[in-house]
């Protein structure tokens, strides 16, 4: 495992970063040379998934993926499904409020 310093962490080939307690496994798909992100610590399916081409933009769609789950929950009254911490969580994941959102499940 590395560390990279700025909230993220190299484990194995999966990135993970973490945002309000919020967990996501990032993956590159050299493809569409594009980064694909989903939150995994949220139960059974991932509560938001983002992309971006870079790690900057990355972050930034995740935090953005996130206010926007918690908005929509807040508007329509519904409790949001919080993160679970000892669901999917890698060993040694620290914690920390960087991360980086643009589609989230209803």
């Amino acid at each position: 495992m590395s560390c990279s310093g700025d909230g993220s962490r190299k484990v194995g080939t999966d990135l993970m970063i973490e945002y309000k307690g919020f967990i996501a496994r990032v993956e590159y798909d050299a493809s569409v040379d594009r980064l694909h992100g989903s939150v995994i610590n949220s139960g059974p399916y991932p509560i938001a998934t983002f992309e971006a081409t870079d790690v900057q933009h990355l972050r930034r769609e995740f935090r953005r993926s996130i206010g926007d789950y918690l908005a929509w929950c807040e508007e329509d009254g519904v409790e949001p499904r919080r993160p679970s911490p000892a669901t999917h969580r890698p060993h040694g994941f620290g914690n920390s409020q960087r991360g980086g959102g643009n589609t989230y499940s209803r």
